[in-house]
């Protein structure tokens, strides 16, 4: 018996695939990807953060209306185009050009649907400037146990590109030889004798009667812990966020507590 071969399952979704009218296709061939727009708040809780987009023409947008807004890498010319039906229940078709100063990476992260939504603001449907309104899904926004209870967004690395340009909370970034080869240990004696600081005092942390005596980098790395245990204990005595999450605080008032390696 032969089993067949599976292939693994990947998270990357392929391509969404856009239904248009041959007139707009002409011109979306110069555009690499697209995000939807609605003028419909309906029921979004969590805005994060808003950008501006400066048309090329006047829009004229009506409620209830969905539009894309096509985008290309190293560019800040996009494309943006909706449908109207008219009183004769024909479809109109109508586009403008536009400029867009959001980078490349976080357009491209707003392009999950299933992460956020994008609104725009209806005070301004007559005008060649638009605010756009950008919202977390709420499915994203979870209630934990504990401070620390492990969760893990599947779409974190998108969530993060976009709280990283809204609120400039980052993942550090490390050089391609923080961790080198794994036998280059002496690398690692390394980085804690360059942490090690000889006019640095500190308090006595052994015993008097403890032989033999502690080294005085062990002495610093010892203090360094019992400071990091105090410090714990002082932010939990003062009610103060767990040390893994930032406070996000939304146009509304609201905050949320974001998780940055978790991504919310």
């Amino acid at each position: 018996m032969v089993r067949k071969k599976t292939r693994p399952k990947s998270f990357n979704a392929p391509p969404i695939k856009l239904k248009c009218s041959e007139l707009i296709k002409s011109h979306l061939q110069h555009f690499e990807s697209f995000i939807k727009i609605s003028t419909s708040p309906g029921s979004q809780k969590y805005k994060i953060g808003d950008f501006a987009i400066v048309l090329y023409d006047v829009c004229d947008f009506v409620n209830d209306t969905v539009a894309y807004l096509h985008f290309k890498e190293d560019s800040t010319k996009s494309l943006l185009w909706w449908e109207e039906i008219n009183d004769g229940n024909e479809k109109k078709v109508k586009f403008s050009y536009a400029t867009c100063e959001v980078p490349y990476d976080v357009l491209k992260a707003l392009t999950s649907q299933s992460q956020f939504q994008l609104i725009c603001e209806t005070t301004e449907l007559q005008s060649k400037n638009i605010c756009i309104h950008v919202y977390i899904s709420s499915n994203l926004v979870v209630s934990l146990n504990y401070a620390s209870e492990p969760h893990m967004n599947r779409f974190r690395s998108k969530v993060q590109t976009v709280v990283k340009h809204f609120y400039g909370i980052a993942l550090e970034e490390y050089g391609k030889d923080y961790i080198d080869e794994e036998d280059h240990v002496e690398k690692v004696y390394e980085c804690i004798k360059n942490r090690f600081d000889p006019n640095e005092k500190v308090l006595e942390v052994s015993h008097p009667s403890l032989i033999p005596k502690l080294r005085d980098y062990q002495s610093q790395a010892v203090h360094w812990m019992l400071k990091c245990e105090s410090r714990e204990n002082s932010c939990r005595d003062e009610d103060k966020n767990h040390i893994l999450y930032s406070e996000l605080h939304l146009s509304d008032g609201s905050k949320l507590y974001y998780h940055i390696y978790g991504g919310l």
